[in-house]
């Protein structure tokens, strides 16, 4: 929208205490300017300072929720892409097996980025699959976590977690799914809760774990 200047002369003498106005006043009413490939651009101010208190309001507000927006999106993509390095945001997302970590200490140090402990480990397999979802719009993660250990056996009462009741059954399907060569067959003490599961062979140190929101 454009005023010419006889508009504007008429819409400062309403307002004559208008301080927007008297702004205005001193500037000049359009600026020609260049945009970034050399055209020629027209920044007329009038449309804003002429408009109502209320209609400015709106405006300035319109332009911060703008710039708003233009920050988060800017943190959004600034996120770290190597499934190594946890970000501020929480560990990236990954789905990774033992199977690509042939070292057992590079293996413990990607685990440790994603449970709330630390432990011990003989050997370790695993499955691991994490989502990050505090992008923008943010959102809750999902995780799967499968670990199969052998662990010391003194640790062993480490893993048991509390106010669980212990149950024997034989070991669920998503046992045999974790790659490696450490047995299962004696993983008969079991802990189960809503999103965590444990199991335990006392007799070879062995400790099964599932951690998961699906």
């Amino acid at each position: 929208m454009f005023f010419t200047s006889q508009d504007y002369e008429q819409s400062r003498r309403r307002s004559p205490t208008n301080c927007f106005v008297g702004v205005i006043y001193d500037l000049k009413d359009i600026y020609d300017l260049k945009d970034m490939t050399g055209s020629k651009m027209t920044l007329d101010l009038k449309p804003f300072f002429l408009a109502s208190q209320p209609q400015r309001q709106k405006i300035v507000l319109l332009i911060l929720i703008l710039i708003l927006i233009g920050l988060l999106a800017s943190c959004t993509n600034s996120v770290p892409l190597s499934r190594t390095a946890p970000s501020d945001l929480g560990p990236v997302s990954v789905v990774e097996t033992s199977r690509d970590r042939p070292n057992l200490q590079r293996r413990i140090q990607l685990i440790e980025q994603y449970v709330t402990f630390k432990r011990n480990y003989k050997a370790l397999e695993y499955n691991l699959m994490y989502q990050n979802n505090s992008g923008f719009p943010p959102g809750p993660s999902d995780w799967d976590i499968q670990i199969l250990a052998v662990v010391p056996s003194s640790e062993v009462e480490e893993w048991i977690p509390e106010d669980v009741e212990v149950s024997e059954q034989q070991p669920p399907q998503w046992v045999n799914t974790i790659p490696g060569n450490i047995p299962t067959e004696g993983l008969r003490e079991w802990y189960i809760q809503s999103g965590k599961a444990v199991g335990i062979d006392r007799e070879h140190s062995i400790i099964a774990c599932r951690y998961s929101t699906l």
